[in-house]
């Protein structure tokens, strides 16, 4: 049984965390690769699992990413780049940050960029919510 007052995430919830498909943590649950608990007739993936995981995720980089679309909006930028330092510090502790930045358009001028980093990297998308999520 979990801990009280700790967080449990349904299987959706965690494999979204951990960039992976539900399915592929149903199986993770299953060969005992990941430790769920039961609740009812479901699995609930304790918040624990997913720290121990994403704590073990070797060689992997964390991208930080922030643009903007003209010089006048510089102070948005550091705006988002500074939510982003500081979802990275609390959400993931000691790993390996690169931080880009960019005025203006992203599509082929940074392409070399991304292709460099992309086969190991944490990918994760910013919307307007004040904390990004993992898409990747």
């Amino acid at each position: 049984m979990a801990k009280q007052g700790q967080k449990l995430l349904r299987v959706g919830a965690a494999a979204h965390e951990l960039g992976l498909h539900p399915m592929t943590v149903r199986r993770w649950i299953k060969a005992g690769r990941i430790h769920a608990v039961q609740v009812g007739r479901e699995v609930r993936v304790p918040r624990s699992e997913i720290e121990r995981i994403v704590g073990n995720i070797d060689g992997r980089l964390l991208v930080l990413y922030g643009r903007v679309s003209g010089h006048g909006q510089q102070d948005d930028l550091e705006t988002q780049l500074q939510r982003l330092q500081t979802w990275a510090q609390t959400e993931r502790k000691g790993q390996e940050t690169l931080v880009l930045s960019d005025i203006g358009s992203a599509s082929k001028r940074n392409a070399g960029i991304f292709s460099a980093y992309s086969s190991s990297c944490v990918r994760i998308k910013w919307q307007k919510s004040p904390s990004p999520t993992r898409i990747g």
